[in-house]
């Protein structure tokens, strides 16, 4: 694959190098099959990793083994050169290091395009918790058209439609690459810190279910905890400590609603809290009732009762 830059994107982020990736995915990659993650009940104990986005991951040489939920249970899939594994925003996935393999990832965000190269040929533990080194960042957004095609390829992983996935991912692919042919060759303002947070992003998005806080990511990066709170307000939509605490809130609730038999001790490690007690004051503080009286009310609403709480 060396006629494809895949060197240069082991030694650097730049705009070339991806545009050549992504006509290597059109040109010569045949795309084979896309698998999509779908909103599930939540059975799985331990790490999973949550989007946000709409997000593409890629299999360029060897095997890549996954896990996800799809079709109502648990889908363990190794996925070969052309088949690539989709994950619509608010789905999770699992995936494992445990084969050398190439991949790309192509995460399409609100007002930007994220993508990611990667060579793992050794045993490992860096990606179960980081994210790529190798990236670019678009200035904007993939365009009207882009997003027709996000939203009906997630409509299609939901609603469990039966239509192939893959027709719609090489039209997509194609719109990629001309935004970033169209992406001025300079570097932009503030670039360096924009990459930072996207990889203080991905950090926190794959591993919030541990008992992390802002001085022990900000010593994972060697930053300091102030200049990530900057990050965050000035990058994201809220604060570290508030995106931190969102996604855990998020996880209970699925959790809370999809695993009638797990106990609420193992619901708080499970979304990285230490005290059971510090894990339900923050639960009412956020949605205002308990944990056991959102399950209370989650169940009589499945039995189509009105709660009375």
């Amino acid at each position: 694959m060396a006629d494809i830059g895949i060197s240069q994107l082991e030694m650097n982020n730049s705009r070339e190098a991806f545009v050549r990736l992504l006509e290597y995915m059109l040109n010569r990659l045949e795309i084979r099959k896309v698998y999509a993650s779908a909103r599930c009940p939540f059975k799985r104990k331990g790490p999973v990793s949550v989007t946000t986005e709409h997000r593409f991951d890629v299999v360029l040489t060897g095997v890549k083994h996954m896990t996800f939920a799809a079709n109502g249970k648990m889908q363990d899939v190794t996925m070969k050169p052309g088949e690539v594994h989709y994950s619509p925003p608010n789905t999770w996935k699992w995936p494992l290091w445990d084969s050398f393999h190439k991949m790309s990832s192509i995460i399409y965000g609100l007002d930007y395009v994220r993508i990611t190269y990667i060579n793992y040929d050794r045993y490992s533990e860096y990606f179960k918790t980081h994210g790529a080194l190798v990236f670019y960042i678009t200035s904007g957004d993939i365009g009207p058209a882009g997003q027709h095609i996000l939203a009906a390829m997630a409509d299609i992983a939901e609603n469990k439609r039966g239509a192939e996935l893959h027709p719609l991912f090489v039209p997509l692919v194609q719109l990629t690459r001309e935004c970033l042919k169209q992406e001025k060759d300079i570097r932009r303002p503030n670039y360096n810190a924009q990459n930072t947070w996207h990889q203080l992003l991905e950090y926190v998005n794959n591993n919030f279910y541990y008992p992390i806080n802002r001085d022990q990511v900000a010593a994972e990066f060697g930053l300091s905890p102030s200049y990530i709170s900057r990050l965050f307000a000035a990058k994201g939509e809220a604060g570290f400590n508030e995106t931190l605490r969102r996604l855990r809130m998020e996880r209970a609730v699925r959790m809370l609603a999809d695993s009638a038999d797990m106990d609420i001790g193992e619901i708080t490690r499970q979304c990285g809290y230490l005290s059971k007690t510090f894990f339900i004051s923050a639960f009412k503080q956020h949605y205002g009732i308990t944990p056991g009286q959102f399950r209370k009310r989650q169940f009589l609403k499945n039995r189509g009762a009105e709660p009375d709480i």
